[in-house]
């Protein structure tokens, strides 16, 4: 007890404190210490990241799946696809006629830049790229086949290719009116003074409730209207234009801003009974290319020359139809429908309410999922016309939302299927190298980061079981 009591008279409260001072300041250090360490791991880590795809799948576990589910982005346009004039219409055609123009300045026809020909389609089961018409009411092939179409003076019109519409026009001058009334007015000439088509009214104006353009031969361009856009008013049938392709795979619905009267695709026009009493269907549909889709099957039940050889002609489809020839009764076709299925009202972007006739509105319906792909090729077509009373309509732009959220086939798959391919990253300057080649790789980085830990500060401080 009295060893005791001398060792006490010794060790005091301040000798406590200063103790705990020196334990809280090593722990300090030690904290400090690690958290450098984790920070280096981290850096070497990111910069030596294995396969872990490859790795993953050695393990095998192989049923594991990368599941892509996107939002509903409600009415926002994902995609916007104009088709008309960009810049302020500055394309010099140059000297002279056909054949010998250019293009220059800022503006673009985005009418035929954004289009592609039928003939580019990919025609995994030789069905031919050419369209062949189906008729909704009897659910049949007609026997023709039908190809591109050129207007006037369209070949000469930058961006033009031949196949990539039919019946189907920008709105402008192909008269040279404008050129007759400068040329009286003594006013500079437009496009070198060609004779070729001319815009008119210049780029695209896609606003909702803008109707057409306005010109008179004394005062020229009185009203741009929605500018320069595509008219389906062309003598024959079918009308159509050919998307270029588009990633759809994250889209459910196709959208147009366009113009039509309220008196034109009024209904159906029956054909005498003479002539076949065959449906004339001028509502405008929105067809499909299947003739690469995986479950394609023929429809068609004769074939039909292309020009080259008999064909099926069945690869486009409207989108009520599948690729295995199945009709959807659940699918809606027809994306602009009768007047009496029209709205005859709209509100523009200012809360102001337009009457839709001849004034750009939003029409819309939803894409199966078996038309959508990374691929996707797209029609918008019109089956008939027959100017009873009228049948045209004029297009500024197509567009594609997601309504609905979407589970994405090709971020949902199975890590061993190719298309998970790429949303698995490989490490850079690694991609030669096999699965266990890449795991020595990251082991050798990772002791190095614990021997720079080391002498950086010293034995006893990080500590870390070998991953040898």
């Amino acid at each position: 007890m009295n060893r005791f009591s001398r060792i006490r008279h010794h060790v005091d409260m301040k000798d406590v404190r200063q103790r705990h001072l020196e334990e809280v300041a090593v722990k300090k250090i030690i904290e400090k210490q690690i958290e450098e360490e984790k920070r280096i791991h981290k850096e070497i880590y990111d910069a030596w990241k294995s396969n872990w795809r490859d790795d993953i799948l050695d393990e095998g576990m192989t049923t594991q799946m990368l599941t892509g589910i996107l939002p509903s982005a409600g009415n926002t346009d994902l995609e916007v696809i104009q088709t008309g004039l960009t810049g302020e219409g500055e394309i010099d055609y140059g000297e002279g006629g056909l054949g010998d123009e250019v293009m220059a300045g800022d503006g673009q026809y985005t009418c035929f830049t954004n289009l592609d020909s039928i003939n580019n389609a990919e025609d995994l089961y030789n069905t031919g790229t050419l369209i062949r018409l189906i008729d909704q009411e009897t659910k049949q092939y007609r026997n023709q086949l039908h190809g591109g179409g050129s207007h006037g003076y369209l070949p000469a019109i930058p961006g033009y290719v031949h196949g990539m519409m039919r019946n189907v026009k920008p709105t402008g001058d192909y008269n040279a009116y404008d050129k007759s009334r400068r040329t009286r007015e003594g006013l500079p000439l437009t496009q070198n003074g060609s004779d070729l088509y001319y815009h008119l009214y210049g780029q695209t104006n896609d606003v909702l409730g803008k109707g057409y353009g306005s010109w008179n031969s004394n005062d020229g361009v009185t009203s741009q209207g929605f500018g320069t856009a595509l008219v389906f008013n062309g003598p024959g049938s079918p009308r159509y234009i050919a998307l270029k392709p588009v990633d759809s795979t994250g889209f459910d619905t196709i959208k147009l801003h366009a113009a039509i009267s309220s008196d034109s695709i009024v209904n159906t026009y029956r054909d005498s009974e003479h002539q076949g009493g065959t449906l004339r269907d001028k509502r405008v549909q929105v067809y499909y290319w299947a003739g690469n889709h995986k479950d394609y099957k023929r429809v068609s039940t004769s074939n039909l020359y292309d020009g080259n050889k008999f064909v099926s002609g069945d690869g486009w489809r409207p989108i009520n139809m599948k690729p295995n020839g199945e009709f959807d009764d659940t699918v809606d076709p027809y994306i602009i429908k009768h007047t009496a299925n029209r709205d005859t009202a709209g509100v523009d972007a200012f809360g102001v309410p337009y009457s839709t006739s001849n004034k750009l509105h939003p029409y819309s319906i939803s894409l199966p999922e078996y038309t959508r792909g990374k691929n996707a090729r797209y029609l918008i077509i019109q089956v008939d016309k027959t100017n009873i009373p009228q049948d045209s309509f004029a297009l500024a732009s197509i567009r594609f939302q997601r309504k609905n959220t979407l589970r994405v086939p090709s971020i949902s798959k199975p890590l061993t299927d190719i298309e998970a391919a790429p949303f698995v990253r490989v490490g850079q300057g690694v991609g030669d190298k096999n699965a266990e080649q890449r795991r020595k790789r990251v082991r050798d980085m990772i002791n190095a980061s614990l021997k720079y830990g080391q002498t950086k500060f010293g034995d006893g401080v990080i500590t870390s079981t070998n991953i040898d």
